[in-house]
């Protein structure tokens, strides 16, 4: 079994773009040579042979011998404190959603009973004058009710507003997009 490294280490070694290539190029191979690697990629020998190191030393690569040759291959095992640290932003974000979630919600549950409201005092006020007279209603209450209408709306649409920011800010950071589910 191979020790992983701390979630640094492992950050580190995939941070630089070469070294990601050589391990994506590992991982799609399942095994491959230092010779192998270098064909093609437009790298020297000896960069190769310090990036597997840099990924071995980080626990993402395990080497096999064989004769002359020696063999990489991925060590999914390596990645597990990156995915446990990619994980807890998981919570985060599905957290942050689920909070943005209920806002809306509970916005767009006032606005439909101040709009209910505003109904039954319209029909109050313009079927009836003698009943809104009793129930001392007037243009600006009616007004008044309105206004909250139109913040509440606002209020609601700046709701939606902020879920669509925060997807935008989920997809540029990388995150999973379920996590805004």
């Amino acid at each position: 079994m191979v020790a992983t490294a701390p979630v640094d280490a492992v950050m580190q070694a995939l941070a630089a773009p070469t070294r990601r290539a050589v391990f994506e190029r590992i991982v799609r191979s399942g095994e491959i040579t230092v010779v192998e690697l270098t064909r093609g990629s437009g790298v020297t020998q000896g960069a190769i042979s310090q990036h597997l190191k840099s990924l071995k030393q980080a626990g993402l690569v395990a080497e096999r011998p064989e004769g002359r040759n020696v063999y990489y291959r991925a060590q999914p095992e390596g990645l597990a404190p990156l995915v446990d640290w990619m994980s807890h932003y998981g919570v985060f974000w599905r957290e942050r959603f689920a909070k943005l979630r209920d806002k809306l919600a509970k916005d767009q549950a006032d606005l439909d009973l101040l709009q209910r409201e505003l109904g039954v005092v319209d029909l109050q006020a313009y079927s009836d004058p003698m009943k809104a007279l009793q129930q001392n209603l007037t243009r600006s209450d009616i007004n008044a009710k309105a206004a909250k209408i139109d913040q509440m709306t606002k209020q609601v649409e700046a709701d939606k507003q902020a879920i669509s920011d925060a997807e935008d800010q989920l997809r540029k950071s990388g995150g999973d997009v379920g996590w805004a589910r």
